[in-house]
């Protein structure tokens, strides 16, 4: 895990307190970081876990409840709010129900560390059914208490690690790393279109959709059309593909939506089609996702003794 620059003490508290690097911030007025390290680390001590077990289960049950809402979306064909659902939470392995709230934009870790899983975008309430209490946290809980030994505090983000604990079960001794599978999926990079265009101003959208870019990593649309296979498509649809690069112009929305799932053998996952004329340029990567827990699977490892000069990278993390 990279950081973008060595932080000094004084600037990381600056980065932590409310309305310099978040809105809530991440460290509430008043409160001394060390000390609310020092006693959230005893806490873990005493129950005899780790931060990293907590950061493993949390992202177990969030990624889990995450395929499973994709593959209800899949299977609903995009007929139903998709955030509807989402309200309504996902069921993980009977007894853990998870919603959650996404955004147009990432809260990124405030000791400037960088990478996917140092970004958060969403907020997730975990509720254990079989006792009816939740957590609340969100998607850059895991990193910051497996890389910084942190939970927050003083503010309404904090997660208090023995709650925590409690609704996720988590046991001492208990390897709750997550298992992955990956298959290859269809995303739409950039879409154009409307409705009521006549022969003219179609041909006009679409050559203005063929001349824009969507990225130096990918073939441009015109290339697409020039040089890619064409696919089976129903009437009024053209789909042109180029190695990991797809290139779809319908005239008939709902008719697309209804009867294409894959394009070249891989599902179409995110279409974003815009008015009955539709230009979509999409792109071919590996969907990951989180693979349910068996029993079976369960590693236990030796728990070893708690000492404070093994606290993980505390002194190097925190306090330069």
């Amino acid at each position: 895990m990279k950081t973008t620059k060595t932080l000094t003490y004084d600037e990381l508290l600056r980065r932590l307190r409310q309305k310099t690097y978040s809105d809530d911030g991440f460290l509430g007025e008043g409160l001394d970081l060390k000390q609310v390290i020092a006693e959230d680390m005893a806490t873990i001590g005493a129950m005899g876990i780790t931060y990293q077990q907590l950061a493993d289960r949390i992202q177990y049950i969030t990624g889990r409840a995450d395929h499973l809402c994709n593959e209800w979306d899949l299977a609903n064909k995009r007929k139903e709010s998709i955030w509807d659902r989402i309200k309504e939470g996902f069921i993980v392995d009977k007894d853990w129900k998870v919603t959650w709230v996404s955004y147009c934009g990432y809260q990124d870790c405030p000791w400037g560390c960088e990478g996917r899983e140092a970004l958060s975008d969403s907020d997730y309430t975990v509720t254990r059914i079989s006792t009816g209490k939740s957590v609340f946290f969100s998607e850059l809980h895991p990193h910051l208490m497996a890389k910084h030994s942190f939970c927050e505090a003083g503010t309404p983000y904090r997660l208090d690690p023995k709650e925590a604990a409690a609704v996720l079960g988590v046991e001492p001794g208990v390897n709750y790393s997550p298992s992955y599978a990956s298959y290859k999926v269809w995303h739409c990079g950039c879409s154009s279109g409307g409705s009521g265009y006549t022969e003219e101003e179609y041909k006009e959208s679409l050559e203005r959709f063929l001349s824009w870019s969507t990225g130096t990593d990918k073939p441009k649309p015109r290339k697409v059309l020039e040089s890619g296979i064409n696919q089976p498509a129903p009437d009024g649809v053209t789909i042109k593909v180029l190695g990991d690069s797809a290139l779809v112009i319908t005239r008939k929305r709902d008719h697309f939506e209804d009867r294409i799932e894959k394009i070249d053998g891989s599902i179409v996952r995110s279409p974003n089609f815009c008015g009955e004329v539709s230009f979509s340029s999409l792109y071919r990567t590996d969907y990951k996702y989180v693979l349910p827990r068996a029993k079976e699977d369960v590693i236990v490892t030796p728990l070893g003794t708690f000492k404070r000069s093994e606290m993980p990278n505390v002194i190097g993390c925190l306090f330069p």
